[in-house]
C-alpha cells in the first residue's frame, strides 16, 4: 500500500454565508494521479488553494506528510509549501527578467536546503530531462507556450516536493503540447510524486488514475457502472 501524501476531512471553506466548499474528504496517496473536474465555480481552484494552506479551511483538517496544515502558523505554511508542495499553473508564469535557468533554481535558492552548486545541478538535470535544456539561457519572452510550461514544470520539481498541484496545466496549450504535458505528469506520478491536478480536457482527465467530480463545492458520488 502506497504511503498517503495529503489527507483532507470534512474540509468545508465560507465566505460570509456563501459555501464554496462543503465536507469535503480526500486522500492522495504517492504516485498517485488525481484529477479534478466540474463546472465553473465548482470549487476546483479553492479546492487546490485550500488543500495547499493557501487558504485556510472554515472548518476540517487537512494532512500534508502527517503533518496538520491548519495548526501552522503563515510563516511555518510558506516554509512547508516551498519545500513540501510544486506548482504548475494555466500559464506557467515565468518571472520575465530572469532565464529559464534561473527561473527553475529560484524556489530551490529561496528553500535553502542544499548548496548553489547543487541546486543549479538538479535544476539543470531536470531541463534536460524535460528536453528544453537548450533553452536554460533564453528568457520567458523568447520560448513556446509549451516550452515555457515543461520549464515550470521542471521549478515544480526543484525540492523534490512530496506533491504536484497542478490547476489546470494544459488550459493555454494545443493538443500536441497538451499531450506532453500529460506525458510528463505521468512520469512524475511514475516515479513516486503524488500529482492532483484541475483540468476541463478530457484527456487530461483520462490520463489520470482517478477522477474526481466537483458540483457546488461537493464532490459527487461515483457513478455506478
Amino acid at each position: 500500500m502506497s504511503a498517503v501524501v495529503l489527507q483532507a476531512r470534512g474540509i468545508s471553506q465560507h465566505i460570509g454565508t456563501t459555501a464554496l466548499l462543503q465536507e469535503i474528504d480526500l486522500k492522495v496517496e504517492a504516485g498517485e494521479m488525481v484529477a479534478v473536474r466540474g463546472p465553473s465555480g465548482s470549487g476546483k481552484s479553492t479546492l487546490l488553494q485550500t488543500l495547499s494552506g493557501m487558504s485556510r479551511p472554515t472548518a476540517g483538517s487537512i494532512e500534508l506528510g502527517g503533518e496538520e496544515l491548519t495548526v501552522l502558523t503563515q510563516e511555518q505554511l510558506a516554509a512547508r509549501r516551498l519545500s513540501a508542495i510544486g506548482f504548475v499553473f494555466q500559464q506557467a508564469e515565468l518571472l520575465r527578467d530572469l532565464t529559464m535557468l534561473e527561473n527553475v533554481v529560484l524556489p530551490g535558492r529561496l528553500a535553502r536546503r542544499v548548496p548553489r552548486a547543487q541546486i543549479a545541478a538538479r535544476a539543470r538535470a531536470l531541463l534536460e530531462q524535460m528536453d528544453v535544456a537548450g533553452l536554460a539561457d533564453r528568457f520567458p519572452g523568447e520560448v513556446s507556450g509549451g516550452q515555457a510550461q515543461r520549464v515550470g514544470i521542471c521549478r515544480a520539481l526543484i525540492n523534490d516536493p512530496e506533491i504536484v498541484i497542478a490547476d489546470e496545466p494544459t488550459g493555454a496549450l494545443d493538443s500536441r503540447a497538451a499531450h506532453e504535458v500529460l506525458t510528463l505528469l505521468q512520469s512524475i506520478a511514475a516515479e513516486g510524486t503524488a500529482v492532483i491536478m484541475v483540468t476541463h480536457d478530457p484527456r487530461m482527465a483520462a490520463g489520470a488514475d482517478r477522477v474526481i467530480d466537483l458540483f457546488d463545492g461537493r464532490i459527487a458520488p461515483p457513478v455506478a457502472a
